[in-house]
C-alpha cells in the first residue's frame, strides 16, 4: 500500500505546489515552459487518476482494518496518505480549470524562441494572447498578456509569424492579422 500511497501523495503535493506558482498570466514572472505545458495540459487527468487510485488504497485498507489484521494501522496511515494525495491534486488542478491556458504556435526571432498561447478566464469571459519570450531552447521564459481577444476573433487556430525584416511578430488568424509585437 506504501508503494501506491507515497507517489500519490508525492504527485498531489507536487500539482498543490504547481498550482501556486505563476504559470501564465503574471507579466514579468519567469516560467519553466514545459511545467506551463504539464500543468495546462494534464492536472485534470492526473488529479482524477490519483482520486481513483487513492480510493483503490482505500479499498484494500477496509477489509485489513475491518479483519484488524496485522499492519491495519500503518496501511491506515498510507491510505490516509493516498487520500490527501488525491485531494491536493483535485486543489491544485482547480486554477487551470478557472483559468486554463493553450498553447498555440511557437516561433524564433533573432535567435530569441517564442511561445504563444491563449488564456482563458470562465467568469466574465475573457480571452489573452500570451507571449512568451523565452531563451533559444524554449524552456526558460518570461510571459506577458499581449492583448485581451474575443471567441469572433479566434476562428481558426492562430499563428506566431516572424518577420525578419522589420523585427516584428504577428499573430495570425487565417491570414489576417490581429496584434503586431515588436520585442524590445
Amino acid at each position: 500500500m506504501w508503494l501506491l500511497a507515497l507517489p500519490a501523495a508525492g504527485l498531489g503535493a507536487f500539482f498543490a505546489w504547481l498550482s501556486q506558482r505563476p504559470v501564465v498570466g503574471v507579466t514579468g514572472a519567469p516560467v519553466f515552459y514545459p511545467l506551463v505545458m504539464l500543468y495546462h495540459g494534464a492536472a485534470n487527468a492526473i488529479s482524477v487518476s490519483l482520486v481513483l487510485l487513492a480510493v483503490a488504497v482505500a479499498g484494500f485498507w477496509v477489509p485489513q482494518a475491518l479483519g484488524r489484521r496485522p499492519r491495519w494501522l500503518g496501511n491506515g496511515l498510507a491510505a490516509l496518505l493516498a487520500l490527501g494525495g488525491g485531494a491536493l491534486a483535485c486543489w491544485g488542478s482547480l486554477p487551470q480549470l478557472v483559468a486554463p491556458y493553450r498553447h498555440l504556435d511557437r516561433a524564433e526571432l533573432n535567435g530569441i524562441t517564442y511561445q504563444l498561447g491563449l488564456r482563458t478566464e470562465a467568469v466574465p469571459a475573457q480571452f489573452w494572447f500570451v507571449l512568451c519570450t523565452c531563451d533559444s531552447s524554449g524552456l526558460n521564459c518570461v510571459c506577458r498578456d499581449l492583448v485581451e481577444t474575443g471567441p469572433e476573433v479566434i476562428t481558426a487556430i492562430p499563428e506566431l509569424v516572424p518577420d525578419p525584416a522589420t523585427g516584428r511578430l504577428m499573430v495570425q488568424v487565417s491570414e489576417q492579422v490581429v496584434f503586431e509585437y515588436a520585442p524590445e
